[in-house]
């Protein structure tokens, strides 16, 4: 996990290196920054569910880096790597049923639509890679229970996108059934589902204020007579060049 994880890390410290210099149309230059959420997940339950099994959202954590990257004047891309937590309760735990935490490293490449300058919405895709998995109720569950690769699609808001300190929201919608246990038995399908809540910190990024153009000073008539002072042979006396 901690190769993996450094692999993508310097990945991302990398684009963000290269391309501090670029400058979109709408005059904010690439930034990027650390976040840290509050991170609601739970198992969506599809397929024959005889077991009317069922889980409530429950509170882990998300943390890590972003960089956006502006496209034009309202759009930008903005990929994302995390490291998350999802800690996953039944609502009913009869002690057989999965009761316990995932870890994954998680990469949302997100489109940032900048509405205004207070407000900005976000759509994309998001890649999770399955490190650990942890079950209480059962020491014989492991990783290999469940697939290592995983895919959501994405949605969200943000508020003072441009700012310091950015306010964002995102709701993850897992698309990929996570059951790796190879049973014929099983017609339960899992799938994530997470909410994120959470701040973004801006450490680098500004906004590039347009180049002011001076006009040329006015040609100067110190005498007054209409003839500039370039082609006056007597500047201080009014008459004739």
């Amino acid at each position: 996990m901690k190769k993996t994880f450094a692999v993508l890390l310097t990945l991302c410290l990398s684009l963000a290196i290269m391309a501090q210099d670029v400058v979109a149309k709408d005059k904010y230059t690439v930034s990027g920054g650390l976040l840290g959420a509050v991170n609601l997940s739970k198992l969506r339950i599809t397929g024959t569910n005889t077991g009317n099994i069922d889980y409530k959202f429950h509170t882990g954590w998300a943390t890590g880096f972003w960089l956006n990257v502006p496209l034009s004047k309202r759009l930008s891309f903005e990929p994302q790597i995390l490291l998350s937590r999802n800690s996953l309760i039944p609502e009913v735990d009869n002690g057989t049923t999965f009761s316990g935490k995932m870890s994954y490293i998680s990469v949302p490449l997100l489109l940032k639509l900048h509405a205004s300058k207070s407000l900005a919405f976000t759509v994309g895709w998001q890649q999770d890679i399955l490190t650990e998995v942890k079950d209480k109720n059962s020491p014989n569950v492991n990783d290999d229970d469940f697939k290592t690769l995983n895919g959501s699609v994405t949605g969200g808001v943000e508020l003072f996108p441009h700012g310091r300190v950015t306010i964002f929201g995102r709701y993850i919608h897992g698309l990929t059934n996570i059951d790796n246990s190879g049973n014929p038995n099983t017609a339960v399908k899992y799938y994530n589902q997470n909410i994120h809540m959470g701040l973004k910190l801006k450490l680098f990024g500004k906004h590039k204020q347009p180049a002011k153009v001076e006009e040329p000073p006015a040609p100067k008539d110190t005498d007054g007579d209409g003839i500039i002072d370039d082609n006056d042979k007597c500047p201080t006396v009014p008459g004739v060049a």
